[in-house]
């Protein structure tokens, strides 16, 4: 019983000494440790820090100068699986060519090619290929969006741009020069007579000033326009109820961009 305690303490003991000196996975320094005598096996900062001297030229600033990665050999610091950047330090191999500059040069992202399953953008940015033609600008020039035929069903804007077909006369300016919401039968004259002059994309036009809100001030039990129209009955049965109501725009969107963001915690 005495020789099986002893085992358990000692794998406990190892547990937790490496979880004292363990480096994190995710990018970022070691926290300070500060207070703690330094030996012969140290290094020490420049403010008086002492740190593993196996940390000295890791490719990781421990220090709070980074005295601990300066006058490094450059043969010293990365391993088989890592990728050495044009200052020195190292990243993971698996971090080259995923679409985020970790060498603070961006040299990690030159020269790749992209996937055959991702569609290149004209700044060499690689994402998925069924985002092309999807409605939403993913590359900076927004040319994954450019000729892009309409499904049948869509509506056509002036502009070429593509929405689909059922937000056409939805009391909503979808296209830029708001054709989408002319020439659409009336329900009442309010309706006509707020069309008349409409807000700007995006925005619910109010009937009796020229007063503009937006689509979430409607119908949420508080009169945003002066004569209270954005609470009417026509509008409510239209709009439907605020609590309830799921935004027309194609939210999902942003949830596809979670893995492109996934990167962001080593920042």
């Amino acid at each position: 019983m005495q020789a099986t305690r002893l085992v358990f303490a000692l794998l406990f003991g190892a547990l937790l000494i490496g979880s004292c000196i363990a480096k994190p996975s995710k990018k970022g320094r070691h926290q300070a440790r500060q207070g703690i005598p330094c030996d012969s096996d140290s290094f020490v900062c420049n403010d008086g820090t002492c740190i593993f001297s196996f940390w000295e030229c890791d490719g990781w600033d421990d220090c709070s100068g980074g005295e601990d990665e300066a006058n490094c050999p450059s043969s010293s610091g990365c391993g088989a699986f890592e990728f050495t950047c044009n200052d020195g330090s190292c990243i993971p191999s698996y971090w080259q060519c995923d679409n985020w500059d970790d060498c603070s040069g961006g040299e990690d992202e030159a020269g790749c090619t992209c996937d055959d399953d991702e569609y290149t953008c004209n700044d060499g940015y690689c994402i998925p290929s069924y985002w092309e033609c999807d409605g939403w600008d993913d590359c900076s020039g927004s040319e994954d969006e450019a000729n892009c035929p309409c499904d049948s069903d869509d509506y056509v804007c002036n502009d070429g741009s593509c929405i689909p077909g059922y937000w056409e006369c939805d009391y909503i300016v979808d296209c830029s020069g708001g054709e989408d919401e002319a020439n659409c039968p009336s329900d009442s004259s309010m309706f006509s007579s707020m069309f008349s002059n409409p807000c700007p994309m995006g925005e619910f036009p109010c009937l009796y000033t020229d007063e503009c809100i937006t689509y979430d001030d409607l119908c949420d039990g508080e009169n945003d326009c002066s004569g209270g129209e954005d609470e009417s009955e026509i509008v409510c049965s239209i709009f439907g109820d605020n609590s309830k109501r799921a935004p027309k725009k194609r939210w999902e969107k942003l949830a596809r961009k979670v893995d492109q963001k996934k990167r962001a915690m080593r920042k």
